[in-house]
């Protein structure tokens, strides 16, 4: 587990190499998807067979950022799960949006793509205040799409991708807590 400091939080980010990816997006591509800017599966997949191994290491993941932040509980379970794909070339991307009735949400990268951007709440807070600039201040934190990648955030932090113009699909999966 590594920890990202950004903004007045943390975003942890954890990296697992063993995943076998292609049969990820094998068992994505045959999940019924909506539209919205990108493409998003209907069913929670935390309970859908064929997926255990990947959420088992996501609920170890969630358990160290249990640990680290020492709540006062059993655990942090996963409440909703799908997956997202945005296809190659399509500008599709997801609009700046926050996870509502949630503790923790995460991502997971089966592919490489565009970024997930996340907005630094400050700089929602600053219509009724004078913004006094930073030299070092940055208002985003781009978070690179590493197959293999896992980044568990607060679910009340804004976050968007940028549009898609990669050659392949860019597909991951995320959940709520």
């Amino acid at each position: 587990m590594k920890k990202i400091e950004t903004f007045p939080t943390i975003i942890y980010d954890f990296y697992n190499g063993h995943i076998d990816n292609d049969d990820i997006i094998n068992k994505l591509s045959k999940e019924k998807l909506r539209e919205h800017t990108a493409l998003s599966s209907i069913e929670d997949l935390h309970v859908k067979e064929g997926f255990e191994g990947l959420f088992s290491w996501f609920d170890e993941c969630l358990e160290e950022v249990r640990q680290d932040k020492q709540y006062d509980c059993d655990r942090l379970t996963i409440s909703s799960s799908w997956c997202n794909k945005q296809y190659a070339k399509s500008g599709m991307f997801h609009a700046p949006h926050k996870h509502s009735m949630s503790m923790w949400s995460g991502v997971y990268y089966c592919t490489t793509g565009s970024a997930t951007c996340f907005q630094d709440p400050v700089s929602q807070r600053t219509e009724a205040q004078i913004e006094v600039l930073q030299h070092n201040f940055t208002p985003f934190e781009y978070i690179e799409a590493i197959p293999g990648r896992l980044i568990i955030f607060p679910s009340w932090m804004f976050h968007s991708t940028q549009r898609t113009v990669d050659d392949m699909d860019r597909w991951s999966i995320a959940f709520n807590t």
